[in-house]
């Protein structure tokens, strides 16, 4: 089934608000993610809870899409660290019914290199190109049943740690072929 993703999802933007030390909320921001897309721990609450802000207050499987920058990737909140807020940065997808598609799924098909070339080619802006909740709700997504969602999910998850397991080889291949060089140049001399 094909749909598109304002058809499965409420769509808002994340919000600009200060900063405050003493702070009881945390504000997700593009900084707390590594390269990998992947959410840092060390994140300290910094916003303090007020009636603006209920309405952004972040829920378990909500899809998080960056909206600034070149990399439009896709997390899934899964409510640590909590209470959050998402930033401007974010735009935030809230699945209608979690049971025709699994978070995850979404923030999968959003990274998708296919679905990054179209918010790619839809961003507005030249020294900062963000993408618009018009854009993203347009986007059409293929919706197989649960199971197959989830056989997607495993098959990602173990392409991911085999990535990371060939970048780890090689940098121990790298560090015994430097030493094997070293040790050829000490045993010369």
């Amino acid at each position: 089934m094909v749909r598109t993703i304002s058809d499965i999802a409420y769509i808002q933007t994340g919000i600009y608000a200060k900063s405050s030390s003493n702070g009881s909320l945390f504000y997700i921001q593009a900084r707390h993610f590594d390269n990998n897309h992947r959410f840092k721990q060390e994140v300290k609450p910094e916003l303090l809870q007020n009636e603006k802000l209920q309405k952004h207050i972040l829920q378990k499987g909500d899809v998080l899409v960056a909206a600034k920058g070149y990399d439009n990737f896709a997390v899934t909140y899964s409510d640590i660290p909590k209470p959050a807020c998402a930033s401007s940065m974010f735009i935030v997808l809230r699945i209608i019914n979690v049971d025709q598609i699994l978070p995850g799924y979404l923030a999968w098909f959003i990274n998708h290199p296919k679905t990054q070339r179209i918010l790619s080619g839809n961003s507005k802006g030249t020294s900062l190109p963000s993408i618009t909740k018009d854009s993203v709700a347009k986007l059409e997504i293929i919706i197989p049943s649960i199971h197959k969602q989830q056989s997607v999910l495993k098959v990602h998850a173990l392409f991911q740690k085999e990535r990371e397991l060939k970048l780890k080889i090689d940098v121990l291949v790298k560090l015994k072929i430097q030493a094997q060089i070293l040790n050829a140049i000490a045993e010369k001399s």
